[in-house]
């Protein structure tokens, strides 16, 4: 969902011959990482959160006492 609009642009650009400016381009480098960077985030906490499961504690109630 929050890449749709850096493919759009990119359609606009390959099919209808858009002009692409340099700050779009950096916006759309943005984009793109910060999707990555979520993406991975998510990997990385179901990991940690399977790992917990398994030992039997819970990280958050750790933190908690």
């Amino acid at each position: 969902a929050y890449i749709n609009p850096v493919i759009a642009v990119l359609l606009g650009w390959l099919l209808a011959g858009e002009t692409l400016s340099p700050l779009m381009i950096v916006a759309a480098g943005v984009i793109v990482t910060s999707v990555i960077l979520i993406i991975s985030r998510g990997r990385v906490r179901r990991i940690v959160s399977l790992r917990s499961r398994k030992r039997g504690s819970n990280p958050t109630v750790a933190k908690a006492a």
